[in-house]
């Protein structure tokens, strides 16, 4: 979820042509005002990932912005990123009921602190341990959730599950950044450049898909899951 990816931040460098942004953008745009149009008859769990849309939206754009002018915006994503994570550790409480999604976001922001003040230096260089830690935790929700709604006997189609959508997306969008970030970390050496394009492809479509569920999750009647069924 983080544009910085799609950036050298060495050289400010773009991998990938102007029109990715305008389209990524436009994508959040519509989400953000889908989910004001049907606010009313958004579940809790619904208005928070509305929240969290926002959010991106919002760090994004600075993100850009910081890119323009001082080449670097890596300081913007590790400032926000335990919001992010705060909010999203929220939004699944809401439909799993555990209070191990709460304990997480105080773990979450000391292993934060930690990594920007010893590991990682706020501003200097790419936290990208807290980018992977928050990507693993999401991807864990993700499956629980879907996990405790194929185990639910009530036969609807899963579409009409609140975080149905966005589950799915996190997890195809988690996997296929870490698999980009992974092999960008391997192939670094110039013989490989030619990957490079292919490669922030892959995160380029990842990106889009995430944010066309936070969109599809907005849209239609939803309805939450029990959480005193099945537990985790």
């Amino acid at each position: 979820m983080d544009a910085e990816a799609l950036i050298n931040t060495e050289t400010g460098t773009f991998y990938t042509v102007a029109a990715y942004f305008y389209s990524y953008f436009a994508l959040m745009a519509v989400g953000i005002m889908v989910g004001l149009w049907r606010w009313k008859k958004l579940l809790a769990s619904l208005k928070l990932l509305w929240a969290l849309l926002l959010w991106a939206a919002v760090t994004e754009a600075v993100g850009q912005v910081l890119v323009a002018e001082f080449k670097n915006n890596t300081v913007v994503y590790s400032l926000l990123r335990p919001v992010a994570f705060g909010l999203l550790a929220y939004v699944y409480y809401l439909e799993l009921g555990s209070k191990v999604l709460l304990y997480s976001i105080p773990v979450f922001l000391c292993l934060h602190l930690v990594n920007g003040f010893f590991l990682q230096p706020l501003g200097q260089v790419y936290d990208s341990y807290s980018m992977i830690t928050s990507m693993l935790a999401s991807s864990v929700w993700a499956l629980l959730y879907l996990r405790r709604l194929l185990l639910f006997p009530e036969e609807r189609h899963l579409r009409v599950y609140a975080l149905f959508w966005a589950s799915c997306g996190y997890l195809i969008f988690n996997a296929s950044s870490l698999f980009v970030f992974g092999t960008l970390n391997v192939v670094r050496d110039a013989r490989f450049s030619s990957a490079y394009p292919v490669l922030q492809t892959m995160r380029v479509a990842a990106a889009h898909i995430l944010y066309l569920t936070f969109l599809l999750s907005f849209l239609g009647r939803k309805v939450s899951l029990p959480t005193q069924r099945v537990p985790i």
